[in-house]
This record gives C-alpha cells, sequence and structure tokens, in this order.
C-alpha cells in the first residue's frame, strides 16, 4: 500500500497524500504480534518509507529507517540473503 501512495503522491501532487504517508511512517514499525511470513518482517516498507522521507525531509522518518535496521529480525534477514548470494 504504501508504494501505490507514493507513486500516486509523486502523479497528483496531492499533500494530503503525502501528509498521510509521514503520519504512518512516522510511527513505523507499526508494533504487531510476531508473525512470519518467509522473511518479509515488514521490511518491504523501508522502500515507500525512504522515498517519503526524500519527499517531506521528515527527520522523525529517517530515524525510523536507521532503528529498524538494528532489529534483530532485520539483520537476520539481511545475513540470509547474503549467505544465499556468495553460495
Amino acid at each position: 500500500m504504501g508504494r501505490a501512495l507514493v507513486a500516486y503522491y509523486q502523479a497528483i501532487g496531492n499533500k494530503h497524500v503525502l501528509d498521510t504517508l509521514i503520519r504512518v511512517y512516522s510511527s513505523f514499525p507499526i508494533p504487531i504480534p510476531d508473525l512470519q511470513f518467509d522473511r518479509v518482517c515488514g521490511s518491504v516498507n523501508l522502500d515507500p518509507l525512504l522515498e517519503t522521507y526524500c519527499m517531506s525531509g521528515e527527520p522523525r522518518l529517517i530515524d525510523n529507517v536507521l532503528n529498524y535496521t538494528k532489529k534483530c529480525d532485520f539483520i537476520a534477514m539481511v545475513k540470509s540473503y547474503k549467505d544465499r548470494a556468495l553460495q
């Protein structure tokens, strides 16, 4: 959904869409039960989150990205993909 809203904002330029993206990603990651969807773990939101940061310059967003990359789930996912690439 984040990617669709980013594309919509880039096409239309409606400030309300950007404000919505900022509001949602200001509290990223949203606390959810520990669910596992084949290592997705919310990382799919990093791309639209970074796009939202680039469009808005909102400092909380980049802080959320940096904090997210320190999470054990994210580190394990990156390590897993790196290990597979090196095989």
